[in-house]
């Protein structure tokens, strides 16, 4: 492309527009355009950028775009707007840029035009920066030379820092809205009442920067840059902060979860839900933590005032409660606990069931369980917990067990036949355990404290085996090792103790103290392991 120079400017004030239509900010701009000495004639494309300085500088507003625009004999004429916001009384200038002849694809460079074209102000805008001599625009601020203020409705000064403000004189006291010059950070509108209160939008500095309604020294309503809102608070910190009280006459209070509060809330601390008639102290209180408490009770599932702390009822024949963890538990995470005080009476419960007003299980403070019915368990054998002193790993489940002689309470897996010290049946899965210790206590003595309160919680078995104790069945249906040594075992033979250690035989005409149990399944050679019941005698 040949070098294109400007040759001719030519800045029109205003495009005439008819009588009676406000005047718009643009304006007409005629220029001449020449190309390697000649002028130029055809379309070629445009853009007009407006500049704060005659070179680098700062963009004043976006850029306008002009396609195919027709040059003739070198003159072309267009007509530009920036808005009127482009003018604070500083000078413009024009930066061009050319593209000859004009792209429909719009991928050809454009030619700058060097130098920036000086815009120059217009009489009528001229006249229009100093009407009497007492107005001028400066910065973007509209400044009266005669007062610190802009009024409409009015005529005196009221404070040194307004600016532009409304008034309306209503039964001798005043009303509006003003605007503030005590920082550009705060917000800005702020009224005044006769005798020198607020009672209208007030706007204090840009280190506090909020609005506030305040009428004879009340505060009614505050709003922080923050977006903290305060009723009846004076410089709220949360997202909604109430000084007294709220009231819905209708719809309620919603909460996160979808479910609606239909009374009102109560309470200074405005964690307080009413239940009945305003009074905080019959209030259901949720603090901080989320936690709900109420002083006397809470009723679910029924309207009925409560009769004990917690009291839920169903009125359907459908579950009236459920307690379900929906994750993996931790150890000592109890779904359910129950803990009396420690001076509490032991003939106190824990557990009281009811049909009626018929009782059939509870759970006494000693640890007694009393119940009208069947006990139904995982296994099918009543086992005791008893003492191996060779220890527990010296015999496993399914081991015939005898008493030793050489200990206190003590057991041994049998080694000789038709042993009169036989006890019984090393028990796999005891369907009912028996002991005389308090397992909770040794597990106290036993267990380290993980801080929380609460004591990892070892099950019984492993517990028993920690101290050398294991379950022996000695009445019930248990699996027992056997052996053939006595010829094959047939259902409803008699059982003794064999020679093969921990192992059971037939006996045709056993002695009085011998026997360990009946045969429940047949065994015809070597050692295995069938089911029998345990009948000592």
């Amino acid at each position: 492309m040949q070098r294109i120079i400007l040759v001719f400017l030519l800045l029109l004030a205003a495009v005439p527009v008819p009588a009676q239509t406000p005047m718009s900010s643009s304006f007409t701009y005629q220029g001449e355009l020449a190309e390697s000495g000649a002028a130029l004639d055809g379309p070629v494309d445009l853009i007009f950028t407006l500049y704060d300085a005659a070179s680098a500088g700062s963009i004043v507003n976006a850029a306008i775009h002009l396609s195919n625009v027709d040059v003739v004999d070198g003159v072309f004429t267009v007509e530009l707007d920036y808005g009127p916001w482009s003018y604070d009384g500083d000078t413009r200038w024009l930066e061009i840029q050319v593209r000859s002849p004009h792209d429909p694809g719009n991928t050809a460079p454009f030619t700058t035009l060097d130098p920036r074209q000086k815009l120059t102000a217009a009489p009528y805008a001229t006249h229009a920066l100093n009407v009497e001599n007492h107005w001028s625009v400066t910065g973007g601020r509209v400044y009266n030379d005669t007062a610190p203020f802009v009024g409409v409705g009015r005529s005196s000064q009221i404070s040194s820092s307004e600016v532009f403000g409304v008034h309306a004189n209503v039964s001798g006291s005043y009303g509006g809205m003003y605007v503030s010059t005590d920082g550009e950070n705060g917000l800005p509108f702020y009224g005044y009442a006769a005798g020198g209160t607020y009672d209208a939008w007030h706007a204090y500095d840009g280190a506090n920067g909020y609005w506030f309604l305040n009428n004879g020294g009340v505060n009614h309503l505050s709003l922080t840059q923050s977006g903290f809102l305060g009723l009846g608070a004076y410089h709220p910190t949360e997202k909604l902060e109430v000084g007294g009280t709220i009231y819905s006459n209708s719809g309620g209070f919603k909460f996160p979860d979808g479910t609606v509060q239909t009374s009102a809330a109560t309470g200074g601390d405005g964690h307080s839900l009413d239940a009945s008639d305003g009074n905080p102290g019959d209030a259901v209180y949720v603090n901080a933590d989320g936690q709900v408490i109420h002083p006397y009770g809470v009723s679910i599932g029924t309207s009925a005032a409560p009769v004990y702390t917690l009291d839920v009822r169903e009125a359907a024949s459908t579950y009236g409660a459920n307690l379900q963890r929906d994750v993996a538990s931790a150890a000592s995470h109890d779904l359910l606990q129950l803990v009396q005080h420690a001076d509490s009476d032991l003939n106190s419960q824990l557990i009281e069931a009811q049909l009626g007003t018929d009782v059939k299980w509870r759970v006494w403070t000693d640890g007694d369980v009393t119940a009208d019915g069947a006990f139904t368990g995982g296994g099918a054998d009543f086992a005791e917990i008893v003492k191996v002193e060779a220890g527990a790993s010296s015999v496993e489940p399914g081991d015939v067990m005898v008493i030793d002689r050489g200990a206190r309470r003590g057991f041994a897996k049998s080694t000789n036949s038709r042993s009169t010290l036989v006890a019984g049946v090393y028990s796999t899965q005891p369907g009912v355990l028996a002991s005389n210790r308090d397992w909770d206590a040794l597990d106290r003595s036993r267990s380290a404290w993980n801080g929380d309160g609460e004591q990892p919680s070892t099950p019984v078995l492993e517990l028993a085996r920690q101290i050398d104790e294991v379950p022996l069945a000695v009445v019930g249906i248990v699996p027992c090792k056997v052996s053939a040594e006595n010829g094959p075992i047939a259902v409803g033979d008699l059982l003794v103790t064999s020679n093969t250690p921990g192992h059971a035989m037939r006996a045709a005409d056993p002695k009085v103290g011998t026997v360990v149990g009946k045969a429940l399944e047949g065994h015809s050679g070597g050692t295995g392991v069938i089911e029998i019941m345990v009948t000592l005698q």
